[in-house]
């Protein structure tokens, strides 16, 4: 079964277990560290939970063919569900090709820098699923541009996966027109590299995507076009990433409501932008929409959209507006139409 065919996975995920390379048995092996480690948690119900379910990805990493190499993820799921999902070509030549981040677990026998794997798992002390996100994050995060000194490079990745695209200049780059020149060098393919888990979409740089990390001359730091952050830390500067990719999405949101008030205050019967999710329902289910901006807490009507193959909605996804934005104010869904239509008629 491939990865690409489960999208989007359910929300109960309890472990997920990135796997590069090694056979069944050698997995079962780093299942039995894994497992030994989960001693340590806190309360009898939390260890009893995940002793079931590397117990039960233990059997179903035995049920794998013997001897042969294993690229994909294995998963536990509530309840009591293990599934290994196995790598297409391409997604094995990311595992290869592509660095991901977390701790990596070999066989102790096993010296191999190739075969490993790494585990994620839902530690029910935050609200975020980190097993699932984890999976989110390896097969569907958006990809960010950065650039750094310090680590001599220019990157595509994600919160967990990142390649090296090339190095960064050999002198230090002093002013924001250096930046500005370099930045406009970075194309797709030329030498932004595709980490993209499902098709070959080499990175492109659009208005939020591009970051400057670490140490740069005070003139670039200081500068407030250069969207620059103080640190080489992967899961930092993907946080600053995902706060300049909201505050970019909120302002094209509320360019539809400014849209929508205009055509109001104009007195036009059938704007071609709308607010609200009842009439989100509408316009979906009538094949009228063509872009929605919406909140993630209206999960119903994400899971919808996504999970409708036949659906070609432009649907963007905002997380932790703030509740001062007018995005918020008119209800956190916004949408425009195919063209103008009353909306009551379908209801």
């Amino acid at each position: 079964m491939d990865a690409a065919t489960l999208l989007p996975m359910p929300t109960t995920m309890v472990v997920c277990l990135l796997v590069n390379g090694l056979t069944s048995d050698n997995l079962t092996a780093c299942l039995g560290q894994i497992k030994s480690g989960s001693k340590q948690i806190g309360t009898h119900a939390r260890r009893e939970l995940f002793w079931n379910a590397y117990n039960s990805m233990i059997s179903e990493a035995n049920k794998q063919a013997e001897g042969q190499k294993l690229y994909g993820f294995l998963t536990y799921t509530l309840p009591s569900k293990a599934e290994f999902i196995a790598c297409t070509k391409r997604q094995k030549g990311l595992l290869g090709s592509t660095d991901f981040m977390g701790k990596k677990f070999k066989p102790e026998d096993n010296e191999s820098k190739s075969e490993w794997c790494i585990v994620y798992f839902d530690d029910d002390k935050t609200d975020v699923n980190d097993a699932q996100a984890a999976f989110d994050d390896i097969t569907t995060g958006e990809v960010m541009v950065y650039l750094s000194q310090d680590m001599d490079g220019v990157f595509v990745g994600t919160k967990l996966k990142r390649r090296k695209c090339r190095s960064a200049p050999s002198s230090p780059l002093k002013s924001p027109s250096d930046i500005a020149t370099f930045k406009a060098t970075l194309l797709p393919d030329k030498p932004l590299q595709s980490i993209d888990w499902t098709r070959n979409r080499p990175a492109k740089i659009n208005d939020y995507n591009f970051v400057v990390a670490g140490s740069f001359h005070k003139s670039i730091t200081e500068d407030d076009t250069i969207p620059h952050i103080n640190t080489t830390s992967i899961d930092e500067i993907y946080t600053f990433f995902e706060a300049k990719r909201n505050v970019f999405l909120i302002s094209e949101a509320e360019k539809l409501i400014a849209s929508h008030l205009t055509d109001v205050g104009k007195g036009l019967a059938n704007p071609l932008c709308n607010l609200g999710l009842k009439n989100a329902a509408i316009a979906r289910r009538n094949a009228l929409m063509k872009k929605c901006y919406i909140c993630s807490s209206k999960k119903k009507f994400i899971d919808s959209v996504l999970g409708d193959d036949d659906n070609n909605i432009e649907l963007i996804v905002i997380n932790n507006a703030s509740e001062a934005s007018d995005f918020v104010k008119y209800g956190a869904v916004v949408f425009e139409l195919h063209y103008r239509a009353d909306l009551t008629v379908f209801g």
